[in-house]
């Protein structure tokens, strides 16, 4: 297993990748971070379960408020 990481891991390191990987039965891989993610953004990725947004906004009666508290709410 190869694992690198593009920006200072916070959440998990390199032996939780590892065991994780052990865990799933994937012993020949690359695995690389380009975010702080931690364990359960791992996992949600390698069974494929899930995907993120960066965001979403949900408004709803937005007609009862003006444009610039719509921008302040954002």
């Amino acid at each position: 297993m190869h694992f690198a990481a593009a920006v200072n891991l916070t959440k998990i390191d390199d032996r939780m990748v590892k065991a994780i990987m052990q865990e799933y039965k994937i012993h020949n891989c690359h695995v690389k971070f380009n975010g702080d993610y931690d364990v359960d953004d791992l996992i949600d990725t390698i069974e494929g379960n899930r995907k993120y947004v960066k965001c979403i906004y949900v408004y709803n009666k937005i007609d009862t408020i003006s444009i610039e508290d719509v921008n302040e709410l954002m």
